[in-house]
């Protein structure tokens, strides 16, 4: 998926009893490289682990 300042792709395969998803996105400006840093930095495992946990938890109600 992209939008004019951003490009973001997902993808999922089995794995074992489970499944294996993969998550990348990056600001497209070149500009915002240095802002995109700085919030990687500072934010980006904290939000990664609330990502997964989001997408757990909705893996559960199915």
């Amino acid at each position: 998926m992209q939008s004019r300042l951003v490009t973001m792709g997902m993808a999922a395969t089995p794995d074992g009893s489970g499944t294996r998803i993969a998550v990348c996105g990056a600001a497209r400006p070149a500009a915002l490289g240095p802002v995109q840093r700085l919030y990687r930095r500072l934010l980006g495992e904290r939000r990664t682990h609330a990502f997964f946990r989001e997408v757990e938890r909705r893996a559960a109600l199915r």
